[in-house]
């Protein structure tokens, strides 16, 4: 019972046990009532704040994704170490890529197309893709061509961004290179998502250098991390871990290269167009070529590709 219940049925009980004769001694006459004072003004009542707008729990981004074009640098420090010899380069790749895609309810990514102004150029001067992974990239040939049509795929177990049409050989052509500068923009988000949700993608991709046909198996764990921009926009951060092994054989000769790395991921996205609108990265992956034959001893060297990758919307 509350106080304010207490005080009302005293004083309902009380008169009521008088009015009985239950011997209550009569109450002396009250004392005057003091001088009325006039009443206080009402305190103005503090403004109350308005309730927060609650956040959707849930996301869902749009399976259909408009066409969108980017600007994306990649930023490569290398250095080599051949039987004590230190060599070291800086390569920056930079091309203009257009992505038409469309999303499953996983999050996986199928669509088309182009990538063009494709440029890489080794310690400021302009040289087309490395074709040898035992050889500077300084040493090769500008690129042959100016645009390149694509097809994308991604899902959680595979990525590939394929020539069109198809190349007979892949292996050391530039306009395979200027592909694989497509994947970095393939990121996958389930078209139902919260923040704080986690998930986790292991992809198979073959890649060809030197001649040496390798497969490169990645880890990705990916994390909504927040929302930003008024809510417009979902931070991914991704972690990254990758394992590189190959082998090419002849009669003469045998080139095995194996290799480890790992790195880091930022990506924002647009949550009512669903597509990606900027990304930042940096990685760095350690490789080991043994290059041998009947004739020679293998030959050992290591290189060390620390890379930066920054994606923004093409102006």
């Amino acid at each position: 019972m509350t106080v304010r219940a207490r005080l009302l049925t005293l004083a309902l009980v009380l008169p009521a046990l008088a009015a009985c004769g239950g011997g209550l001694t009569p109450a002396p006459a009250p004392a005057p009532a003091p001088a009325s004072r006039p009443p206080a003004a009402p305190r103005p009542e503090a403004p109350r704040p308005e309730a927060p707008v609650p956040r959707a729990t849930r996301l869902r981004l749009p399976l259909a994704l408009s066409s969108t074009t980017y600007q994306v640098r990649l930023r490569g420090e290398l250095e080599r170490d051949s039987a004590g010899r230190r060599e070291s380069d800086v390569v920056e790749t930079t091309a203009r890529v257009e992505l038409a895609l469309r999303r499953d309810a996983r999050g996986g990514l199928r669509g088309t197309g182009r990538v063009d102004s494709f440029t890489v150029r080794a310690n400021g001067a302009s040289v087309r893709p490395s074709a040898n992974v035992t050889r500077s990239t300084a040493s090769v040939p500008g690129p042959l061509f100016t645009s390149v049509a694509i097809d994308a795929t991604l899902d959680s177990t595979q990525l590939r961004a394929t020539v069109r049409p198809a190349l007979p050989n892949e292996c050391d052509r530039p306009e395979a290179a200027a592909a694989l500068i497509a994947r970095e923009l393939l990121v996958r988000v389930p078209a139902n998502v919260g923040v704080g949700d986690r998930w986790r993608d292991s992809l198979v991709t073959l890649v060809c250098r030197g001649a040496v046909p390798m497969t490169l198996r990645t880890i990705v764990e990916s994390t909504a991390d927040e929302l930003r921009d008024n809510d417009r926009t979902l931070h991914v951060r991704q972690n990254i871990t990758s394992v590189l092994e190959g082998i090419s054989r002849t009669p003469w000769r045998q080139v095995a290269v194996t290799g480890a790395g790992s790195g880091t991921q930022d990506v924002l996205l647009d949550i009512e167009r669903g597509v990606v609108t900027a990304i930042d990265g940096t990685s760095t992956l350690v490789v080991t070529v043994v290059n041998g034959s009947l004739r020679d001893a293998s030959a050992m060297q290591q290189v060390k590709q620390t890379v930066t990758l920054t994606v923004r919307p093409a102006k």
